[in-house]
């Protein structure tokens, strides 16, 4: 591996978000500040929940530079973080994220 492969690698912000009510309970997705991932029912989502109150494709979450950033993609039932209604929101560490009944 090359020193500036090491150094990118060290780079890289890591995130966990952990399913902790709904149909996939249990589950975790790991994030990287690398790309974006889609919440939805969509089998093409890169984070996909089997709930039937989650858009196809409910959501986004996306690094800018500073941190996670999650942003609603005009879903029916729209996107809470810590019980409030969202369009967009920079994510703190123990955010709690509600879409759907998960």
């Amino acid at each position: 591996m090359s020193e500036a492969q090491t150094e990118h690698e060290a780079n890289v912000v890591k995130a966990t978000l952990l399913v902790i009510n709904g149909p996939n309970r249990g589950s975790r997705f790991e994030l990287s500040s690398g790309g974006i991932a889609v919440i939805g029912r969509s089998i093409g989502s890169q984070i996909r929940l089997d709930d039937a109150e989650v858009s196809r494709q409910h959501a986004r979450l996306m690094f800018d530079g500073q941190g996670f950033v999650l942003t609603d993609l005009g879903s029916v039932n729209g996107t809470r973080v810590n019980g409030r209604s969202i369009r967009e929101y920079r994510l703190r560490h123990g955010d709690t994220v509600s879409i759907g009944t998960s």
